[in-house]
């Protein structure tokens, strides 16, 4: 709510200032790229996330290097290999992101393809040490004073069930 809001004073101050600001054309113009970029309806939450996600899709063999990703963090975790808690909490922060990223596709008749990815069932990940390490973290600080809901973003992933809540949460 608060960018929305932020956005509509930005277009409220351009539409009055425009005519007396040299560059105005040039601001009307990147004010309407910023309004297509935010009014995107194929993604309408977490663009950026979303179009990283599909690029990734597109090279061959990304999941091994994501899978990788996945268990070093984990294992830095469970062996306490981080200095700081800001790093602590950078390597958990990471985890559920990952998952989204590794997680594949499914299609409109709700089945995956053979070659798509299942996060919560490939036999390369480890789901003990990540769902210990989600209760045990189930709220991480993000920046300042927020803080994020690991179960809330592994919610998104496409192959998440909600009988699955028990055992992340």
């Amino acid at each position: 709510a608060s960018l929305t809001t932020d956005f509509s004073r930005y277009n409220r101050v351009l539409a009055a200032c425009r005519a007396e600001l040299e560059n105005g054309d040039q601001l009307a113009q990147e004010k309407h790229q910023l309004q297509l970029f935010l009014s995107n309806f194929t993604y309408p939450k977490s663009l950026i996330f979303h179009n990283l996600r599909d690029a990734l899709k597109k090279i061959p063999g990304h999941e091994d290097v994501l899978i990788e990703m996945l268990q070093q963090n984990v294992d830095f975790v469970e062996n306490e290999r981080y200095l700081t808690p800001d790093e602590k909490y950078r390597l958990i922060r990471s985890l559920p992101h990952l998952m989204l990223l590794i997680d594949g596709d499914i299609d409109a008749s709700g089945t995956s393809s053979s070659k798509s990815t299942n996060v919560f069932k490939d036999k390369r990940i480890k789901l003990g040490p990540l769902q210990a390490i989600f209760k045990n973290y189930p709220v991480v600080p993000e920046y300042g004073d927020m803080s994020m809901t690991m179960i809330v973003i592994l919610q998104r992933a496409p192959h998440w069930d909600a009988a699955m809540e028990k055992a992340w949460a």
